[in-house]
């Protein structure tokens, strides 16, 4: 049963974003109809339903004819002129989905702050439009600017940023560093609450669990093709791979990077199999799991997909004979 429909929008890519994301699929799991109008970065579809979240992607050329992806690190001109003519584009997606969804709630991102005008229909039409400031703007400015574009350039972010904050029904923003400023240049105590980010804990519960057992661990007998990727993804991939068989919920995590090559290539098949694993013995993921599974069926071959099924029972079957007490509670799973 659907609560509610919710429309985010961001200049951001999705589901790159992280706290667009984790808001999206919070709302999403707990049963609100969830849509994204976002950047589209090379590679990505204009629409796809990605964990239970619809994401209407916006393409925005560059010079070469590629889209943008996130509409940042470029001269303050040119991302100005970015973020109004993705605004604009922003306002036409969102009246139309509006049209035939009738959104409850438009949850809109900065920068820029008067993107929140894209939900002017919307909110004539009734829909409440919340503000959601991740960076103040004249702070932003003042950092990122010097001389006598620093002394124009503070004021009129101050400016948008009164009109947008008073445009909106609601204002949500991360913290008291970011609250304190809001408050002093005019928005109401009781239209601004305060949201910290915070890190999934389904996740990174695993991770530690995850860590604590590779520690007592000294091979890894899942991890296929690892790529030194930038940060910590590849160590994240192996330590998923040394948890695979004790934590029901690593199974749909390795799904993930095989899916989005994150720390490993990028594998359908595999990714394939681990959701069908997921679906399986991890009940708190069993709906992602098979959404996930449902969009795969798209880009595989049916020998592929015949293939994935078979190594998944494979491995089902195999766990029988382990301390995994999850399957030995469902040893049906695998008939």
């Amino acid at each position: 049963m659907v609560i509610g429909r919710v429309c985010a929008i961001t200049c951001d890519i999705y589901p790159q974003d992280p706290l667009v994301r984790r808001t999206a699929e919070a709302a999403a799991s707990a049963g609100f109809d969830y849509h994204v109008i976002c950047s589209m970065k090379e590679g990505q579809s204009e629409y796809e339903v990605f964990n239970g979240v619809h994401v209407h992607r916006i393409c925005m050329r560059g010079s070469k004819g590629k889209p943008l992806g996130r509409i940042t690190a470029r001269p303050f001109g040119t991302t100005l002129l970015l973020w109004s003519r993705f605004a604009a584009l922003a306002f036409t997606k969102v009246a139309r989905l509006h049209s035939r969804l009738k959104f409850n709630v438009v949850h809109v991102h900065n920068l820029p702050d008067f993107l929140v005008f894209a939900a002017l229909i919307p909110k004539v039409l009734g829909a409440q439009v919340v503000l959601h400031v991740q960076d103040v703007t004249p702070e932003l400015m003042a950092a990122k600017s010097k001389g006598l574009f620093r002394s124009i350039a503070v004021p009129l972010a101050k400016v948008q940023e009164r009109i947008s904050t008073a445009f909106a029904d609601h204002v949500v923003t991360v913290g008291w560093p970011f609250e304190e400023p809001l408050l002093r240049r005019g928005v109401p105590r009781e239209k601004l609450s305060s949201v910290l980010n915070s890190a999934d804990p389904s996740i990174f519960i695993v991770l530690y669990a995850a860590s604590q057992f590779m520690q007592r661990s000294s091979e890894c007998e899942h991890c296929q093709n690892p790529v030194d990727n930038p940060g910590q993804e590849s160590t994240m991939f192996r330590w998923y791979c040394k948890a695979v068989e004790r934590f029901s919920l690593v199974q749909y995590l390795l799904g993930e990077m095989y899916r989005e090559g994150r720390g490993v290539s990028a594998d359908p098949k595999a990714a394939y199999m681990w959701f069908r694993i997921a679906e399986k013995i991890c009940a708190t993921m069993k709906d992602r799991s098979h959404e996930a599974q449902l969009e795969l069926e798209r880009e595989l071959t049916p020998k592929q997909l015949a293939e994935a099924a078979q190594e998944a029972t494979n491995w089902l079957r195999r766990q029988q004979h382990l301390s995994c007490p999850k399957l030995q509670e469902n040893k049906s799973l695998v008939a």
